[in-house]
């Protein structure tokens, strides 16, 4: 069978918003995610993009407004690590519980999401949505081969 089609790629804008340490806000719990992200997805739709990318407050990479980012480089997968204080999501865990390739966590700079061939998120609602471009970055490859790997894995589960 072919591959399942993306779904319309999103712009990101790099949030002016924290995301707040663990020690501060117990931020890896859905009902204590507080006011930053919603805050950041209203900056980004003021700014007409899609979502926001939220940076914790040492500027690693943690999470997008309402969903759990992910990126490709050089054949690997890569996400925030839990200890950023991100929310564990739903599809996240089962990505990273299921799948049959390797996910490297840990703490990234926008330096390393921005290097990647290819950018998604995660989140119950809408499985796994690439990201065409964050702010005025390159192009991110919303067809490569191994987006649809993680398309086809949450279609099969």
């Amino acid at each position: 069978p072919l591959p399942p089609k993306p779904p319309s790629p999103y712009r990101v804008c790099v949030s002016n918003w924290s995301k707040p340490p663990l020690s501060s806000l117990p931020g890896n719990t859905k009902i204590m995610q507080g006011m930053n992200p919603t805050l950041a997805r209203i900056e980004a739709q003021q700014q007409q993009y899609d979502d926001a990318l939220l940076l914790t407050t040492e500027d690693y990479v943690a999470e997008c407004s309402a969903s759990n980012i992910f990126w490709i480089k050089k054949g690997d997968y890569f996400t925030p690590s839990l200890d950023l204080g991100i929310l564990q999501g739903t599809s996240r865990t089962h990505i990273i519980d299921n799948a049959r390739f390797t996910i490297h966590e840990g703490h990234f700079t926008l330096n390393d999401l921005l290097s990647a061939e290819s950018i998604f998120i995660t989140n119950a609602v809408i499985g796994a949505h690439p990201i065409s471009y964050i702010e005025d970055s390159k192009i991110f490859d919303i067809h490569h081969p191994l987006l649809n790997n993680v398309f086809s894995f949450l279609e099969s589960h």
